[in-house]
């Protein structure tokens, strides 16, 4: 399983119709989370792989 911690608020867009952006994760570009919608992150850490060795290099900051 392959974890991710990040930053997301959520922008509205004023005006007469309010709108937010969502970004769609590219599933054959990122290690977790392909095809999920979400808000843009305003910061992000992701393993390098979903391999669990990977994940608790990664994580063991």
């Amino acid at each position: 399983m392959a974890y991710s911690v990040d930053l997301a608020p959520l922008t509205i867009r004023g005006g007469h119709s309010p709108s937010i952006v969502l970004h769609q994760r590219d599933g054959g570009r990122v290690a977790g989370g392909g095809g999920m919608t979400h808000r843009p992150t305003a910061g992000i850490f992701q393993p390098s792989s979903v391999l669990p060795t990977a994940i608790a290099a990664g994580f063991s900051l």
